[in-house]
């Protein structure tokens, strides 16, 4: 009998050995992505992972696997290697789900804090059932504006992305389904419904129909061609009905914004480069029962219903305080810490170097800078050592922000004059 290994991501290994992942399928059940074993082209996306088993199998060379495998195959070494490798850069931790009544009082003495998970998916909830849901909760939320009918109209059929399988004289015939632009005309906003059959050598394209925005005329839709594998009028008319839903309805952009502001305001730790998996403090913790509420009512009045969409979920679980876990926060703390040093240097730096006169703007990143090294005092406290190892960045990156709070002043006090 083989190893037997702990499931890891699929995504998450894909993207850690730099394979290229179609964004637009992110949060279904079948994520897809280009090839890195058959030399597949790109913008091409015949590899693909189903994320509920964290399986992978390439349409069009027949390579197929878990994330063990995959590793271990792209980054050339065992099985046993990638999985130790894998399990390392995870950040899985053994911890219990529910410390025992000894480990946590309820000051949550006896715990470092949280770990935080939480998966999005593709969503639209109407805006005023949003805001009511927050409201209801207490969660802080700022209403968006209205989305421009054109960025709707790009929304919706940006959303239109089909893939099928159906057994032809030759064998399986796999294609894809999907929107792309189209010549447009002043005034008007053109798109072209695209049926992709996959080939070895050279991929065949056949245009259904055309999907059209004017303000004039609003969405439109004409040139249907039959095709005995798909009905252009289906997809039509999901193009029509998620264009109606997306001038109404926060999508998954502005619920990530939201959910990550949230988030920022707990002091959190991001523990995977890629995903959405943190260390809360043991001082915000107690706040995650409302941000797991959220996500649930969030998915609860859903209106995005498409085939093999997973749903949103959320989770959290206790870090016992111990030495070995202390250990590998702070590890996680700094990881998470340089990234964000390094790209408030740049954001500083770029600041100073264009002779930015927005004083405003300089303030805001004095501020950041100012948040992000109460964060590390903080973390001080709470993993009960100092966190030196990143003092040389700190006093690089409050130069900057005494330079910046300088040129502000300047600024203002030429305006005044």
């Amino acid at each position: 009998m083989g190893a037997r290994y702990e499931p890891i991501p699929i995504v998450d290994t894909a993207r850690r050995c730099g394979v290229v992942i179609d964004s637009q399928t992110l949060g279904r059940r079948e994520v897809e992505a280009v090839c890195p074993f058959c030399g597949d082209k790109p913008r091409r996306h015949h590899l693909s992972m189903n994320t509920a088993k964290d399986l992978y199998k390439c349409m069009l060379c027949g390579a197929s696997g878990n994330s063990v495998s995959m590793y271990a195959r792209l980054q050339n070494v065992s099985n046993t290697e990638a999985a130790r490798e894998l399990l390392n850069c995870s950040n899985i931790y053994p911890f219990p789900s529910h410390p025992s009544s000894n480990a946590v009082n309820n000051d949550g003495e006896g715990v470092l804090g949280k770990i935080l998970y939480y998966s999005l998916s593709s969503v639209l909830i109407e805006k005023g059932t949003l805001a009511k849901i927050c409201e209801d909760l207490g969660f802080p939320y700022n209403s968006s504006k209205r989305l421009a009918m054109s960025d709707a109209f790009r929304s919706a059929t940006g959303d239109i992305s089909d893939s099928k399988t159906v057994q032809g004289v030759f064998g399986a015939e796999v294609f894809k389904v999907y929107c792309r632009d189209n010549q447009t005309k002043e005034g008007t906003l053109s798109r072209e419904l695209i049926k992709e059959t996959l080939d070895a050598h050279t991929n065949t394209y056949k245009k259904l129909a055309n999907i059209t925005f004017s303000k004039g005329t609003g969405m439109s839709y004409d040139d249907l061609v039959y095709d005995e594998h798909v009905d252009p009028l289906d997809y039509c008319r999901e193009a029509a009905e998620l264009f109606e839903l997306y001038q109404v309805c926060a999508g998954r952009k502005q619920i990530e914004t939201l959910l990550e502001n949230f988030v920022g305001s707990l002091r959190a730790v991001k523990l995977l480069s890629h995903g959405k998996m943190y260390f809360v403090p043991r001082e915000h913790m107690n706040k995650l029962d409302v941000f797991e509420e959220l996500i649930t009512q969030i998915e609860a009045n859903n209106r995005y219903h498409k085939r093999n969409r997973l749903p949103m979920d959320s989770n959290s679980m206790y870090v016992v305080d111990d030495a070995k876990q202390r250990e590998k926060m702070a590890m996680a703390f700094y990881r998470s810490v340089r990234r964000e040093i390094a790209e408030y240097h740049e954001r500083a730096s770029y600041l100073i170097q264009s002779g930015s006169e927005s004083p405003a703007i300089m303030d805001r990143w004095v501020v950041k800078i100012d948040n992000l090294e109460q964060k590390k005092r903080e973390y001080e406290a709470v993993l009960k050592r100092e966190l030196n190892d990143i003092d040389d960045d700190f006093s690089s990156l409050n130069y900057l922000a005494q330079e910046l709070q300088i040129r502000a002043r300047g600024i203002r006090r030429s305006k005044v004059a």
